[in-house]
């Protein structure tokens, strides 16, 4: 897991918003490779979950998340839908070429992060929704952790996950909706 990390959190650093060009890079092509290949082994046709991830623009981002999900998924069925906001970078390019379990659909126009989540949403098949940024890299079992609670508990709508800092450190611990 740690060497994992130590590569995804590299790619972000030397790649993210204000770094070096990526499209044409050798992580560019690892990462499209590793998720094509991650992604063909989650095809499902009945996913329990569909994770919707909005993105615009910072393909080194959506791809290192991308990886980061499939690898350490867990148990669940699920498919990935990217709602692209007309990003101008090579998004569009990079993420088209994943594949699988990943649907990339590419908005007539920039929808804002809110439009772009309902209109992204309304494509799901499965029964849960889960909303995830394209920045985030996901610990090992994030997903199964996130849907036991809906699952076994009838009384439970909604989860969230603990955010941390990449230093670490606590971002946010979950909230309470009454």
């Amino acid at each position: 897991i740690v060497p994992t990390y130590q590569y995804l959190f590299s790619v972000v650093n030397a790649y993210g918003p204000g770094g070096r060009p990526f499209g044409q890079s050798v992580e560019a092509d690892l990462l499209v490779s590793r998720a094509a290949y991650l992604s063909k082994q989650r095809v499902c046709d009945d996913p329990e979950v569909s994770i919707v991830m909005p993105a615009y623009n910072n393909v080194a981002l959506t791809l290192t998340s991308l990886v980061s999900v499939l690898e350490f998924a867990g148990t669940r069925t699920f498919e990935i839908i990217i709602g692209d906001n007309q990003s101008e970078d090579e998004t569009p390019i990079l993420v088209g070429r994943v594949g699988g379990a990943v649907t990339l659909v590419r908005h007539g126009e920039n929808l804002g992060f809110l439009k772009n989540c309902n209109t992204t949403a309304k494509l799901c098949r499965g029964k849960y929704v889960v909303l995830l940024n394209n920045d985030t890299l996901a610990l090992p079992g994030w997903l199964d952790e996130l849907i036991e609670p809906l699952r076994s508990d009838p009384d439970v709508h909604l989860t969230g996950s603990k955010l941390l800092n990449a230093d670490g450190s606590l971002q946010e611990a979950g909230g309470i909706f009454w």
